[in-house]
């Protein structure tokens, strides 16, 4: 919640600052809103190897939800504890 703030209260949106809005909304559970921001930070900033992973992860993720008609918590709670220690590994704070 405090690092949501923290970003609203930003008046300039980057490509990180759209990074960091999907990453939020990515460990909310609102892949749709994650995947919109992902697309944004990609096209402001195509170069960056971070923010297409990202954006590759969530896309493969959905799919896999097309796919199997779903996926169980377990599933969902390993994923996000990849993207943690990912986020983690790269220095981020998320």
């Amino acid at each position: 919640q405090q690092a949501e703030e923290l970003l609203q209260s930003i008046p300039g949106k980057s490509g990180e600052w759209y990074f960091l809005a999907g990453s939020i909304a990515y460990r909310k559970g609102w892949l749709d809103e994650a995947g919109q921001n992902f697309r944004l930070a990609v096209q402001m900033e195509p170069n960056n190897m971070e923010y297409r992973q990202a954006l590759n992860q969530l896309t493969q993720q959905q799919r896999g939800y097309a796919q199997a008609g779903g996926t169980s918590m377990c599933e969902v709670c390993a994923s996000l504890y990849c993207a943690n220690a990912c986020c983690q590994c790269m220095g981020g704070g998320c």
